[in-house]
Formats: structure tokens, C-alpha cells, sequence
């Protein structure tokens, strides 16, 4: 089974937990450091992207930041959904469209966008390239 991205954050979001936490390792060192080559990563086919963590999961955190790369012809979802927080991203490297509240955004390398925790959104990448996205995202503890 391979879960679109707009599926794990409703699961993640029912659960009470970060997405992240759905594959992430955790641990209880308070270390900063995660060494590219020790990401925990997800990769839905269905959605065709991978996920990657990059800060430890677990203990008392409430930051999470992803990459989330899609390839060409990726989406987040078949539909527009709700993260259930507020999350900032910017577009790493490549270029998407962002459907942001029935809006399509088209967003560039560089472009960034904050989305409330109730703004209907999906990332769609109708490029032949990969596009990569920097997520930040913070909940209450």
C-alpha cells in the first residue's frame, strides 16, 4: 500500500502526531544534527514522491521540517486538504503549481507561501522534473 501525501497527514493528524512520526526514528538525544545520509524517509508511490525528515523525531519537539520531492506528474493528493497545522514552504529546487484555497499558484525555486492549518491545499508538479519542497511546520505540545 502506498498512501498519498494528503492520506498520511489526515492519518498523522487523527493520531495526534507529526507526519514525520509516522516514519521517522525517534529518539531522546536532543542532538541537531541529521546526517543526510540518515534521513528517514517515506516514499509514496501513489503520490511519487519521497519524504524526507530532517529533524529527529520524538521527545518534546513540536517543529517539524520535510523535503518532500516530487517527481514529474506528482501530486500531494487527488484533492485539495487540510494539514491540520500552519506550514511554511518554500520550493527548493524546480517549480510547481500549489492549488491554495480553489487558487492555482504557480511557484518558482525561491517562492515561498504559508498555508493555515484549515486552507484546503495540494502540491501538483505538471513538469517533467523533480521538484523539491522545504516544509516547516510547528503544533502545540
Amino acid at each position: 500500500m502506498s498512501p498519498s501525501i494528503a492520506s498520511l497527514e489526515k492519518i498523522a493528524s487523527t493520531l495526534g502526531v507529526r507526519l514525520a512520526d509516522l516514519f521517522a526514528i525517534e529518539t531522546t538525544t536532543e542532538a541537531a544534527v541529521v546526517r543526510a545520509d540518515a534521513r528517514p524517509s517515506f516514499r509514496s508511490l501513489w503520490s511519487k514522491a519521497r519524504i524526507d525528515a530532517l529533524m529527529p523525531s520524538g521527545g518534546s519537539r513540536t517543529l517539524e521540517a520535510l523535503m518532500v520531492v516530487l517527481e514529474g506528474g506528482g501530486s500531494s493528493g487527488k484533492h485539495p486538504a487540510t494539514a491540520g497545522v500552519d506550514q511554511f514552504a518554500i520550493v527548493w529546487d524546480g517549480w510547481l503549481t500549489l492549488t491554495h484555497d480553489g487558487d492555482d499558484i504557480a511557484l518558482n525555486r525561491g517562492d515561498t507561501v504559508l498555508i493555515r492549518a484549515k486552507t484546503p491545499h495540494r502540491w501538483h508538479n505538471p513538469g517533467q522534473e523533480a521538484a523539491h519542497v522545504l516544509i516547516v511546520s510547528s503544533r502545540v505540545a
